[in-house]
């Protein structure tokens, strides 16, 4: 199983502060893999049937697990990190490590 979206929040359309492109914001719950693949889950929103094109994505996730995640905007893929050791303050978390019980949010911003 690959990382996948579970709920979507909401949609929404809205203008740029100029008000010259009209975008959209979705935010969406997003379950990981049980074997976490090193170098980040694919995550692809262009895929959800909402965007054509990804601005930034923001993840966090839904509540305290020590996990740390990051989009990786130009592999459209989620990264997770955990806590590292003295040298390497957080590390990328270990290939085939199971996160099924992990729920990242992601605010979700394009066109």
């Amino acid at each position: 199983m690959a990382a996948a979206i579970t709920t979507e929040h909401y949609v929404r359309r809205f203008h740029t502060i100029n008000g010259s492109a009209a975008k959209l914001e979705a935010v969406y719950e997003v379950t990981l893999d049980s074997s976490y693949l090193l170098g980040g889950e694919d995550m692809d929103f262009t895929d959800s049937g909402v965007f054509t094109t990804i601005d930034f994505v923001k993840v966090e996730t839904a509540s305290f697990d020590g996990y740390i995640p990051q989009y990786d905007l130009a592999t459209a893929s989620i990264v997770m990190f955990e806590a590292g050791t003295a040298s390497a303050p957080i590390d990328e978390v270990d290939s085939a490590e199971d996160l099924s019980a992990v729920i990242i949010l992601c605010t979700v911003v394009g066109e």
